[in-house]
């Protein structure tokens, strides 16, 4: 069961998406060649869902794709694999140990890199939630491994700095929600602007 789970469900997501892959993707790289991103999304996306009225069995699958652009079908494989090699890999590391932090640091940073690059939501909002998000877990896991540094040398170790890290730590957690605040209000502003 240790196995069959990590590789399983991914596996079977993929075969499942894959198999519905030319009904996903709506055309939208060949139609960025011709116009705009934004406009190729949107036509796209328009696609995506007459061939969802055409074929509703693809409906069954769309919790595994409706959040992003339909050139990345695939993502949701990858956001399982990320999910389950932050929690499920980690736990064959040694439990606290630096390799374990540093190992999950350098992961997070590739998920960083990857979410950066793509921008794969097909809400805006959604990629800079999920950018954010990211950073606040590359901040959390570099705070992890100095709090590990200087509990492990408390010679060099100054309590200054660990209730600075304490404090930095516990704001950086606040990030995904106050974006998220800020988003809202800024939204509403602008509904509150078109409509009066």
């Amino acid at each position: 069961m240790t196995v069959i789970y990590p590789l399983g469900i991914p596996s079977m997501y993929l075969y499942l998406l894959r198999k519905s892959k030319a009904l996903l993707t709506g055309g939208q790289r060949e139609r960025e060649k011709e116009v705009k991103k934004e406009q190729a999304l949107k036509e796209a996306l328009i696609e995506r869902e007459k061939n969802e009225e055409k074929n509703p069995s693809m409906k069954s699958l769309e919790f595994l794709y409706s959040a992003y652009q339909p050139k990345f079908w695939w993502f949701e494989v990858f956001e399982t694999s990320r999910k389950l090699a932050l929690t499920g890999f980690l736990s064959f590391l040694s439990p606290g140990s630096f390799s374990q932090i540093l190992v999950s640091l350098m992961m997070s940073m590739f998920y960083l890199f990857v979410y950066t690059a793509l921008r794969p939501f097909s809400d805006e909002f959604d990629n800079d939630l999920a950018i954010v998000s990211q950073w606040q877990l590359v901040v959390t896991l570099c705070s992890a491994l100095a709090i590990k540094a200087s509990k492990d040398n408390p010679e060099t170790a100054n309590l200054a700095d660990s209730h600075l890290f304490d404090v930095f730590l516990t704001a950086s957690q606040f990030m995904p929600v106050l974006l998220s605040l800020f988003y809202n209000y800024l939204r509403a502003r602008r509904k509150r602007g078109e409509g009066g």
